[in-house]
């Protein structure tokens, strides 16, 4: 008997370990998509012969599971379908949703179409399905929730308003024009003023009939419409990034239409033993401290980051970036890279390799010749 048991489990192990998730679909998933617009699709477009596709496949395959997994307990994700398309087969889809690389991954619900740009990694890609497939303006009901939601997110947007009805409200609209743009790259929330003034606002009580703000880990930005011309948009593409984000290759746009002057520091973190580890995390630690200690005056020069990926950086123009110039041929383990944005028009997303040489951190004595040669 004991032994009729121990087969089972074995069985069960096997099945667990070689189901499959994803679904593999064809041409049909067009008329699929269109037949049930309440269905939300999240779809991958790859190539057999694709090694960027073979190395996620893993990864989209674990997001499946924890999607049907989730989807047991949490409504919003029972409606969440997880397909795959061989884009090289079926070009008819591909041409449909203008797929122009492997992998691709969007996300399609009725008309809705939002592709995917970040990071190939389970945690963020499970992030990105939570901001696209729930509602695109969520509400604060309390002080309690807005907590909550402050310890989930690095950075994320809220309307206050001291309005019942704000459809004759400017800034309301706007905010919902950029909303519904900007769904897939950010959170975006709404409360009442009553909520949340007693306790962290109740420096920023106003006449006014609402405000916006960015809610970041270490404090409130405030949108100021004549510090911006008026133009909420570049407020958000401003503040959306978080304070000392990781980069890759699908944010680092992001980081760069801020306009600053971007910091990263850069590391390989395959196969290191122990201390290396720590030393990596030390370096990191004492940046992220130096920038929360000039916090007032850099924020609106610089924007630290690190990056465990120094492939990221292989298609910035030479001139854009500053190094204590070490020979380009020589591998390097680690290295931190000034990007100014002058060079933004210059930017094309990252494609192949190129390792970073070693260039410190900056001391306070430096600060003030960076800053001084941004206004140049």
């Amino acid at each position: 008997m004991k032994l009729f048991w121990f087969v089972i489990f074995l069985v069960q192990c096997f099945i667990c370990i070689n189901a499959k998730w994803v679904r593999d679909v064809d041409s049909k998933i067009v008329d699929e998509i269109k037949q049930n617009p309440s269905i939300a699709y999240l779809i991958q477009f790859h190539a057999p012969w694709c090694g960027h596709c073979r190395k996620f496949e893993p990864i989209y395959e674990d997001i499946a599971k924890e999607v049907y997994d989730l989807s047991t307990s949490i409504d919003e994700f029972k409606n969440i379908r997880i397909v795959r398309v061989d884009a090289t087969v079926y070009t008819d889809v591909a041409n449909r949703y203008d797929v122009r690389g492997y992998p691709t991954i969007k996300f399609i619900r009725g008309s809705q179409i939002f592709s995917y740009e970040n990071e190939r990694s389970k945690s963020a890609v499970l992030d990105f399905l939570r901001r696209v497939n729930g509602p695109a303006l969520r509400w604060i009901p309390s002080i309690g929730k807005f907590n909550e939601i402050r310890r989930q997110h690095d950075a994320f947007f809220m309307y206050v308003t001291t309005n019942h009805d704000d459809d004759d409200d400017n800034l309301f609209n706007q905010y919902k024009n950029i909303v519904n743009q900007l769904l897939s790259q950010t959170y975006f929330y709404a409360t009442n003023a009553s909520i949340i003034q007693q306790t962290y606002f109740s420096k920023y009580k106003t006449d006014a009939k609402s405000q916006i703000f960015a809610i970041k880990t270490e404090g409130f930005y405030l949108y100021k419409p004549n510090d911006y011309n008026n133009n909420l948009e570049q407020f958000i593409i401003k503040e959306k990034v978080a304070t000392f984000p990781q980069v890759s290759s699908g944010n680092i746009h992001d980081l760069i239409v801020t306009k600053k002057i971007l910091i990263i520091y850069g590391f390989k973190d395959q196969h290191e033993i122990f201390a290396q580890k720590q030393k990596r995390n030390e370096l990191k630690t004492q940046m992220r401290n130096y920038m929360m200690k000039h916090l007032s005056t850099l924020r609106d020069t610089f924007q630290f980051s690190w990056s465990n990926d120094l492939d990221l950086l292989s298609n910035i123009d030479d001139d854009g970036q500053q190094s204590m110039g070490e020979d380009d041929d020589e591998e390097y383990e680690e290295r931190i890279v000034q990007i100014e944005p002058r060079f933004i028009e210059n930017f094309v997303k990252p494609i192949d390799a190129r390792d970073i040489p070693t260039w410190p951190i900056m001391t306070d004595d430096s600060q003030k010749t960076m800053i001084e040669k941004k206004k140049d």
